[in-house]
């Protein structure tokens, strides 16, 4: 007898003295017949979905793995996002101040409104007017006239600014990686709803080594489960591929009250199990033998979740 056979054996005796079978459709010789796995699971008897309570509880869970919640009213996803953007350092957020929109005073590039690289009034790289990087003319980053990232000069500040939506990791200005850990462009998958990350760069396939040079990612959700606070990518255009939110070093993830439920069974029950679902239970993070907590490991070292729910909807008591 094989180690599968053994295997197989045993788990059947223990189903037949359990009362049910392998399940499973195959037929045939060595098949199972002997009925379907039941799938009744227990469900909660939790608060509602979307209930204030729930929304405490899910508050609490994400808490407690280090992910950071904001608030807001539906309508209000822009500037929760932003404010979730701002506080993972990532900026000047696109639309601020700092980094204010396209507009006529700030014309995309290569517009008719946008002077091109070579003209009289820009002239191109490598002019008296504007010396090419590293040369005598312009000095190298860590001289006297560039300093280094430091305290008086932080990654992502005004005078030491980092890549910016309007040329993403993976373009010429901004190669990738460029885009370090703090400020930096924010990748949305293609069906995030409009308006909620207008200088967003759209997902078109990027390479993993692409990715890397985004600093954040803002995607909506299928569901969450309060009780575990895990909450479920099913890679719908509003999310995106996985490697989307598995690769840039901060989540946003809007999740919408009538998202949350209260159990896993009721989880399950709003996903399709053909689809490429993702759970996330906070932040990446793993730990040694030594019980040393490493964050981002394995993907995004900050998840912020927008909890998106009707202010008029009073929350439950604080204990």
């Amino acid at each position: 007898m094989s180690a599968r056979e053994e295997v197989l054996a045993r788990i059947r005796a223990a189903n037949a003295h359990a009362g049910v079978g392998l399940g499973g459709e195959a037929r045939g010789p060595g098949a199972d017949d002997d009925g379907d796995l039941p799938r009744d699971y227990h469900r909660g008897d939790g608060p509602a979905p979307g209930s204030a309570p729930l929304l405490d509880l899910l508050r609490r869970r994400l808490v407690d793995y280090r992910a950071s919640v904001v608030d807001a009213a539906p309508g209000g996803e822009p500037a929760a996002i932003r404010a979730a953007l701002a506080a993972a350092s990532v900026g000047p957020t696109p639309g601020s101040a700092e980094h204010p929109p396209r507009s006529a005073e700030h014309p995309p590039r290569g517009s008719a409104e946008h002077l091109r690289r070579g003209s009289a009034e820009h002239p191109p790289r490598g002019s008296a007017e504007h010396p090419r990087r590293g040369s005598a003319e312009h000095p190298r980053r860590g001289s006297a006239e560039h300093p280094p990232p430091s305290a008086e000069h932080p990654h992502g500040s005004a005078e030491h600014s980092l890549a910016s939506a309007g040329h993403p990791p993976g373009s010429a200005e901004h190669p990738p990686g460029s885009a370090g850990r703090g400020g930096g462009a924010v990748l949305v998958p293609p069906g995030l709803p409009a308006g909620w990350c207008p200088d967003g760069v759209v997902d078109g396939g990027f390479t993993p080594a692409e990715l890397d040079g985004f600093a954040a990612v803002v995607t909506a959700c299928a569901a969450a489960c309060a009780l575990t606070g895990t909450i479920a990518l099913d890679g719908s255009p509003d999310q995106g591929r996985r490697a989307i939110t598995l690769v840039p070093d901060v989540h946003v993830c809007v999740v919408r009250a009538d998202q949350v439920v209260h159990g896993v069974p009721e989880l399950l029950a709003r996903l399709d199990a053909t689809r490429p679902i993702t759970l996330i239970s906070g932040p990446s993070a793993t730990s040694d033998i030594e019980f040393d907590r490493v964050e981002g490991v394995h993907g995004p070292r900050t998840l912020a979740v927008i909890l998106v729910a009707d202010p008029a909807v009073p929350s439950a008591p604080r204990a």
